[in-house]
């Protein structure tokens, strides 16, 4: 974090905002000097600020101190790689008015990545070309691959090693619909590891096992003995943070590279309770994300997992592009 990178940022929210310096030193009781030395990467804001500033310029405090910037200065790219492929569900089926494609990407635009790699069928690529170009997201760089059933991850990466080399990636493997207001700020924390892999673990209830997932005192996965006895059964969730060299492995899926503990170290990160979250395995489940979706939106006011508005908030977008 340098002062420089966060005046940019707060500078780019408040136009966003429609305020000037200001307005925006009115709402936080103190003089548009103190905002002009901010933005002019003079001075930080003091912590006492922070908190007013991101909600006043509609942001989280994440955004503020870390900007579009560091997130390109660590190389990441995002990675659609689903391990169980059907005709029933693919990157098309709509969750509600997002096809799931749109979900995935969303996860990836709240943690300031644009640059994407999919694997998919020729079917899926030829959606997601149109439905881009409709929808004008030019902002976002994206690679499409194959993998058909013959085919190692180990395989499939070393055809990638061009565009991945020296990388490091988020991949999402299965189909997954979370939402949860702190999403943004979990996921910086697995990007904070800079590489080291990373896979996120939600609480459930003791009766919930299905992707349980154990770590030790140092937050690391385990399957051993060592481990930490929580009041909680905590379960993966298919989101896994590594750099690229450490997944050339001859694996058959990122399920196995988890539950066998192939990449030593796998960091844990855990999340609080409160996120809403469903695996997307058939059509019924495929309705009930529909009906969550639509009902957040409706009670909220807000449209869920829109692109162009995420990307406009995590600085990959400037108004009008």
């Amino acid at each position: 974090m340098t002062t420089k990178k966060v005046g940019k940022v707060i500078t780019a929210l408040r136009k966003k905002a429609g305020y000037t310096q200001k307005e925006l030193a009115n709402k936080l009781y103190i003089s548009d000097k103190a905002v002009s030395k901010w933005e002019r990467g003079l001075s930080y804001p003091d912590v006492s600020y922070l908190r007013k500033l991101s909600v006043l310029l509609d942001t989280d405090i994440e955004t503020l101190l870390i900007g579009k910037e560091s997130f390109e200065d660590k190389k990441w790219v995002g990675m659609i790689c689903l391990e169980d492929r059907t005709d029933e569900i693919d990157l098309c089926s709509m969750v509600y008015d997002k096809p799931l494609v749109y979900i995935f990407m969303g996860y990836f635009l709240l943690a300031g990545i644009s640059d994407l790699v999919i694997v998919c069928s020729e079917k899926e690529e030829m959606f997601i070309r149109d439905l881009m170009k409709k929808d004008r997201l030019s902002f976002l760089d994206i690679s499409f691959f194959r993998k058909d059933g013959q085919n190692s991850l180990k395989k499939l990466f070393s055809q990638m090693e061009d565009r991945l080399a020296g990388k490091n990636l988020m991949v999402i493997f299965e189909r997954y619909f979370i939402y949860g207001m702190g999403l943004s700020s979990l996921i910086q924390k697995a990007l904070d590891k800079n590489g080291e892999a990373t896979i996120l673990a939600m609480p459930r209830t003791q009766e919930e096992n299905r992707r349980q997932i154990r770590f030790d005192e140092e937050m690391v996965l385990t399957v051993n003995d060592d481990y930490i006895d929580t009041q909680y059964n905590y379960c993966y969730a298919p989101l896994l943070f590594c750099a690229y060299e450490k997944l050339m492995l001859d694996l058959s899926s990122f399920r196995e590279l988890i539950e066998r503990d192939a990449i030593r170290p796998v960091h844990v990160e855990t999340a609080n309770r409160g996120y809403v979250e469903l695996y997307i395995e058939d059509r019924n489940d495929l309705m009930d994300a529909s009906n969550l979706m639509a009902s957040i939106q409706r009670i909220s006011g807000f449209d869920l997992y829109d692109l162009k508005e995420i990307a406009l908030q995590r600085l990959l977008l400037q108004e009008g592009e």
